[in-house]
């Protein structure tokens, strides 16, 4: 143990703590939303049934978007909350205060569209592959029904309805989830575990868990981990923020193109790179990581007493 470094176990304390706050807070958004929808459309969201695919009414709609809106507020409620705990200020404790360098930006959007081909075959991969039968059932219950809100979502996904579901659906899990998972947590358990690989392993883990996809599990572990490392390297939340942004934000204009009719090749969901474009992404997102960790000098302290 190091000289004036506090023992293991109030990390650990730090990390039940922030876990105890985001569930208590998703329990009191949650009433917020669903009072909220009771008031507006008379609608219970925690009633509609998602089990099978199917087209929602309009009211539905809204009243699903506003619960999706008071989930995101969960997690920025607790990142406010715990950091208060922790007696930290908000910005300054996931570095929400600070700015990098116009070059880290650009260099960590290139990292992302490098990664993108490699991050869409490991979906290919993870979707293929065999569950314990036991669990399978509950796993595709769990995938089905994940799919099927965030199709509800984009019933309406044209014109004024599209920009909704950029903020709601996009800018603001962005901003929510990176604010808790790689602003808080990552730091928590960097700290505990003094090794910011084993700490970018456990948020990434812990991130696609909370997901609840396991057929997307592989992908969002990866793609957490790259955020995980943006960060790190950059120094500021924002740039994860913008690459997290983009990748929602993505999905969403595709959803938008191939609804419209007229979407190309790439966009269709039998559409998979070639193995050498897969290889290559693989290899030059490790290169441009390399080189990033070599050369920035942003990198964050994520160590907190």
């Amino acid at each position: 143990m190091r000289l004036g470094r506090p023992p293991k176990y109030s990390y650990l304390s730090h990390l039940l703590i922030t876990v105890g706050v985001l569930l208590l807070s998703m329990f009191i958004f949650n009433a917020i939303g669903e009072r909220l929808t009771l008031t507006f459309w008379d609608i219970k969201v925690s009633d509609l049934d998602f089990d099978m695919p199917r087209d929602l009414e309009m009211s539905e709609v809204y009243a699903l978007k506003l619960s999706q809106l008071m989930f995101g507020l969960s997690f920025v409620f607790t990142a406010f909350i715990a950091t208060r705990v922790f007696r930290y200020r908000l910005l300054s404790f996931t570095a929400l205060d600070r700015g990098t360098l116009p070059v880290l930006v650009l260099s960590a959007v290139l990292l992302y569209v490098v990664f993108t081909p490699f991050a869409t075959w490991l979906i290919n991969v993870n979707a293929a592959l065999e569950m314990p039968e036991k669990w399978e059932s509950v796993f595709m219950k769990m995938e089905s029904r994940s799919d099927n809100i965030y199709n509800a979502l984009l019933q309406q996904n044209y014109g004024p309805h599209l920009f909704v579901n950029l903020m709601v659906m996009a800018l603001l899990p962005a901003f929510a989830e990176e604010i808790l998972f790689r602003g808080v947590l990552l730091r928590i358990f960097k700290s505990w575990t003094d090794n910011i690989h084993v700490g970018v392993l456990l948020t990434s883990l812990l991130f696609a868990a909370l997901h609840f996809q396991p057929y997307k599990f592989l992908p969002m572990v990866m793609l957490s981990g790259l955020l995980c490392y943006v960060f790190y390297l950059t120094g500021s939340l924002w740039v994860p923020i913008l690459i997290h942004f983009l990748n929602n934000a993505l999905v969403i204009i595709s959803q938008a193109i191939k609804d419209g009719g007229s979407a190309p090749e790439f966009l269709g969901d039998e559409f998979q790179f070639m193995e050498y474009i897969v290889i290559g992404s693989l290899v030059l997102t490790i290169i441009l990581i390399r080189t990033l960790w070599m050369r920035s000098t942003k990198k964050i302290e994520l160590h907190f007493e």
